[in-house]
């Protein structure tokens, strides 16, 4: 049996809507180094980086794997315009998935992945 490796990496990218969706990208390494490059309607515009403790890396990890993330469809999408999508890929296992979601169409399981990697970004030291 092939042992768990963990998070590798994690890409989040939020496009624009007509509104003022955020619009950012954010990248996180294994070992908890991260760069973000916000772009609209975020509190940091510009590059940053900083760092994600790695216990919330794994803590991640497991949530994905109890979710089934891995197993999802590839695009979530729904027939109406004037909405953002995130882009998320996971290198989890040594196994890498990317989903396109579009106007939160997808499962409640894909919302919950979105939003606790921009709780990492909440609970991250950043360089300054």
């Amino acid at each position: 049996m092939k042992e768990k490796e963990g998070i590798t990496e994690i890409q989040l990218r939020r496009t624009p809507c007509y509104g003022t969706c955020p619009v950012y990208r954010v990248t996180i390494r294994g070992d908890g180094r991260f760069k973000y490059v916000g772009e609209r309607h975020v509190q940091r515009q510009g590059r940053h980086t900083g760092r994600v403790h790695p216990r919330y890396l794994r803590r991640l990890a497991e949530f994905l794997r109890e979710v089934g993330f891995m197993d999802l469809e590839d695009l979530y999408s729904t027939p109406i315009t004037d909405q953002a999508t995130v882009h998320t890929t996971v290198t989890l296992d040594g196994v890498t998935k990317e989903i396109e979601h579009y106007a939160n169409a997808g499962p409640p399981s894909l919302w919950a992945v979105e939003e606790l990697i921009d709780l990492l970004l909440c609970k991250a030291e950043w360089d300054e």
